[in-house]
């Protein structure tokens, strides 16, 4: 008999054109627990136990252990041996490769062991905020963090190289807390590390997606970019963000990779008593299918990372892999692939860089053999990379002729007309008797006193919309605009638009905003307003294909309309939805599945997640 719920799972491999599926654990690998013998010699057990169990299971013979090497840091010198190693001009000590808490002599036959009678293979893995400036720093501030981190990686690899007897050429990286590049400055201020990485060695981050879910790159898949120096650099596009399999506007320096995937970091957890919790841990079933819904894709094959720390100490009675659920988990996903010819391999990252390699005949080239150059922001003049979007203008367009204004519309680059639009509707509302401020609700009143009215998930959902290619005949429908920024934005950018809200205050306010748009930049802007409830109040459907928008739908009225509106997704093709507030406030991750899953029912497929809680879904 076929189990119904496999063939629910092959209509979303037929769906997405899956014919194989790499799945490949990157562990935080940190064993060293205290100093004394007794735990050194309680941790060298607890690894020879990891080194066996491991073998037992076809999920956990060839692991990627991110390693957390032991070397020691000090600003007295009386506290580390002989040997030291230091930044020049400053009293603070890091320990030699040799000389440690943990003694080599000891370590390395367990670790030497570890590495040769298994397939796991080594990674870096680096938690410098007790050295570097955080809230975690420990000693007086210095303004050598850099040149720390830079030497501190060098003694680690010297270290690696004696604990395993093996050279490693190529490493990669997993940052410790997640905060790679300054992407949390509560964790890390390094600015240029992506930099030191590529000079000690390194040449890709696999940190994402990450616990502290701010610190993951808007692209939810693997891309590779070049190194500046830049607070949480992978996002702006001075550093060339480029996907796999896609030629980059630099093509003459070396790149260094950053893996991530639309799976978040719940969904892709073997931890599991993990502080975030996910019900999905417990229910292997659905959790395969959000893999084979959200999981990385390039041509034919599904690439899904998975990550736990199996040497926190609440896992030494049972190590994640060895988990009866985990366990479950990859017995199903075998099962399924064996009944439905799908091709299963369980890789190390070594080998899905070598597969990248495959498919991208440049990567390797980009990521090992080109010339490295440091931050030198002369060079994007010679590129013509353009600055970070910035909402906030210099140009005050109501001090501008209309005939300009139009002028401005017709011929300037994307950046421009978002910095001029959005100037253009604040200075009404300063500048107008209509639009009374007071009025709004707290949300909006704080974003027109910041200079801000098109919001983030604004100019996210504008960015995805015009990189799908081939929309041409589309129509889109925005339930509960609020003053209609979304709304507005799209339709400036020649979007089809319909909008329905129920909010008499907004609607006004919208609507007047919509008739100066049109008079000011577009006359023909295909924007319709419809006053009322959805669906009570039913916007035209156009196109051959129909998208609806709702990235902010909380009241008492759409509340007891949920099934209401989930049963009309079914005359659109496509959904952009904010899981987290639709028809209710959903903060956990349990009801934000149960919605993924409602509409899912309705015979959609997820395709993409374009920015935290903010999701496409399309119709199978």
């Amino acid at each position: 008999m076929i189990n119904p719920y496999f063939s629910d799972l092959k209509d979303i491999i037929k769906e997405r054109d899956i014919s194989k599926i790499v799945v490949f654990h990157t562990d935080h690998f940190e064993p060293w627990k205290g100093s004394d013998s007794d735990s050194l010699n309680y941790t060298l057990n607890l690894l020879k136990k990891f080194k066996t169990s491991t073998s037992k299971y076809d999920h956990s013979k060839n692991l990627s252990l991110f390693y957390k090497i032991p070397i020691n840091y000090s600003n007295k010198p009386i506290n580390l041996k002989e040997n030291r190693y230091k930044v020049d001009g400053e009293e603070f000590f890091f320990s030699n490769e040799y000389y440690t808490n943990f003694d080599l002599a000891l370590i390395k036959p367990v670790m030497n062991l570890l590495s040769k009678d298994t397939l796991h293979e080594f990674h870096l893995h680096i938690h410098h905020e007790h050295f570097t400036n955080s809230s975690y720093y420990k000693f007086p501030k210095s303004k050598n963090d850099s040149k720390r981190l830079k030497l501190f990686l060098k003694i680690l690899r010297k270290r690696l190289d004696l604990e395993i007897e093996q050279k490693i050429n190529n490493y990669c990286f997993i940052h410790g807390c997640w905060a790679l590049n300054a992407s949390d400055k509560s964790v890390c201020n390094i600015e240029d590390e992506i930099s030191i990485l590529m000079q000690n060695n390194i040449i890709g981050d696999f940190t994402f997606p990450a616990g502290r879910y701010k610190c993951d790159p808007e692209l939810k898949e693997p891309f590779t970019i070049i190194p500046i120096r830049k607070e949480r650099s992978y996002d702006s596009i001075n550093s060339d963000p480029t996907k796999i399999n896609r030629i980059p506007k630099i093509k003459d320096r070396r790149r260094f990779l950053i893996w991530n995937q639309a799976l978040s970091y719940a969904d892709c957890s073997l931890d599991y008593r993990s502080k975030i919790k996910d019900f999905t841990f417990f229910y292997p079933k659905t959790r395969i299918k959000r893999w084979l819904q959200k999981g990385y894709k390039l041509n034919n094959i599904l690439f899904i990372k998975t990550h736990s720390h199996s040497f926190d100490q609440q896992y030494y009675e049972c190590f994640p892999h060895e988990h009866n659920k985990v366990i479950e988990l990859h017995n199903i996903l075998q099962e399924f692939c064996i009944k439905n010819a799908i091709e299963l391999e369980y890789k190390t990252v070594n080998e899905v860089i070598r597969d990248l390699y495959k498919i991208d005949k440049n990567l390797e080239t980009y990521l090992t053999k080109l010339e490295f150059i440091d931050d030198n922001f002369q060079l994007f003049k010679k590129y013509n990379i353009e600055q970070n979007i910035n909402i906030k203008s210099q140009i005050k367009p109501s001090k501008i002729s209309k005939k300009k204004l139009l002028s401005r519309y017709n011929n300037s680059p994307i950046i421009e007309d978002l910095d001029l639009y959005n100037q253009y509707i604040i200075d009404l509302f300063f500048k107008t008797k209509q639009l009374k401020i007071e009025k709004l609700t707290n949300y909006f009143k704080k974003r027109i006193n910041n200079n801000v009215f098109f919001s983030k998930y604004d100019i996210d959902i504008l960015k995805y919309l015009l990189s799908i290619p081939k929309l041409n005949s589309v129509s889109i429908t925005e339930i509960g605009p609020g003053l209609g920024s979304l709304s507005l934005l799209l339709s400036l950018f020649k979007f089809e638009v319909y909008s329905v809200e129920n909010n008499k205050t907004n609607f006004e306010y919208f609507s007047f905003l919509a008739k100066h748009c049109k008079v000011v930049f577009n006359k023909d802007l295909k924007l319709t307003l419809y006053h009322g409830l959805f669906p009570l109040q039913k916007a035209k459907l156009s196109s051959t294909r129909n998208f609806l928008i709702s990235t902010n739908v909380i009241s008492t009225a759409t509340k007891n309309l949920q099934e209401s509106i989930l049963n009309e997704f079914e005359n659109y093709t496509d959904i952009i939805i904010m899981i987290s507030r639709f028809g209710i406030n959903r903060d956990d991750i349990l009801s934000k599945s149960m919605l993924q899953d409602l509409i899912i029912e309705k015979s959609f497929i997820l395709v993409s997640e374009i920015s935290a809680n903010l999701i496409h879904f399309r119709k199978i």
